[in-house]
């Protein structure tokens, strides 16, 4: 494929069962997509990926995320005027009436405030104008972002093997549940798992409330294997929150099973880790301002 598999935007309910990414058999080539597989952009309902495997595309396996839009200018109280701020990603209707938005300072990537649109009107490709039920927050021309959270979904993916990807496995950055499990992750270059959120860069959203990765076999991946890490430039709490990393097993290259930075209530329990030396937990887990930290019940094993 000459760009991303399946990239799906603004979609509702989608389910991707039994799919093969890989390149023909003895055809020689290596390469199955330029970019992402699997990518979703402001979807909501269930993504359900069951029973996949997918490799040896140029980027990311699955892609799941929102769109931060900048306010650009305060018009009257109830009226703002947003843009979209990467120059890969504009040109499309991010809000309706009807849709809810959450104000989010982007150095904290933290919520001030919600609203709900009463009226859009697209002014070019890239700038929108907001009508909103409320007057917006004093704070929102302090460089703020919007977010749209009446479209994130849920997403479930199981029973999937991702290998040959040269960058990481799945980027999960959604507010509603989602469920890791019974997956095989194969030598993923970099992240097998990756939880960011961002308002600076590619503007891709938002923070997690409900993450489950269990049953999972990580092998041999780039490390951390596991990598919790919104891009937030002050620390003022937790950006993500609820996430558990229970009964996987892992084969280390190195010593990093898992890096998690600025969340609360994070468990890591009942996981197996091989790894080239056997140390304490501690030493292969990786954690920086964040609260409720759960370490319990893992065995670590010679390689």
């Amino acid at each position: 494929m000459h760009g991303m598999g399946v990239v799906s935007q603004f979609c509702e309910n989608i389910s991707i069962d039994s799919v093969v990414i890989k390149p023909e058999e003895k055809s020689g080539k290596t390469c199955s997509a330029w970019a992402d597989i699997l990518h979703f952009s402001g979807c909501r309902g269930m993504i359900d990926i069951n029973n996949c495997f997918l490799s040896a595309a140029n980027d990311d396996a699955i892609n799941v995320h929102g769109t931060y839009l900048k306010i650009i200018e305060k018009l009257f109280a109830k009226q703002i005027k947003v843009r979209f701020m990467h120059n890969q990603t504009y040109g499309f209707d991010a809000f309706k009436a009807g849709d809810s938005v959450d104000f989010i300072h982007p150095a904290s990537l933290l919520s001030f405030g919600k609203n709900l649109i009463t009226a859009t009107k697209k002014l070019n490709d890239k700038e929108i104008l907001l009508t909103l039920q409320k007057p917006v927050p004093s704070d929102s021309l302090n460089d703020a972002v919007v977010e749209n959270i009446s479209w994130t979904p849920q997403v479930r993916i199981q029973n999937t093997t991702i290998t040959k990807i040269p960058t990481r496995g799945i980027l999960v950055t959604t507010r509603r549940k989602v469920i890791i499990e019974n997956c095989t992750f194969q030598r993923v270059h970099s992240n097998a798992v990756l939880v960011e959120d961002d308002a600076a860069s590619w503007y891709e959203s938002g923070m997690v409330k409900d993450l489950t990765i269990r049953k999972n076999n990580f092998v041999e991946c780039g490390e951390p294997v596991i990598s919790i890490h919104p891009e937030n430039k002050v620390n003022q709490g937790a950006v993500h929150q609820n996430i558990s990393i229970i009964n996987n097993k892992f084969i280390l290259n190195d010593a990093i099973a898992m890096s998690a930075q600025n969340v609360s209530n994070i468990s890591f329990s009942g996981n197996e880790i091989k790894t080239r030396a056997v140390v304490n937990i501690n030493g292969l887990i990786e954690v920086k301002d964040c609260q409720n930290v759960t370490l319990s019940d893992n065995k670590i094993l010679l390689k």
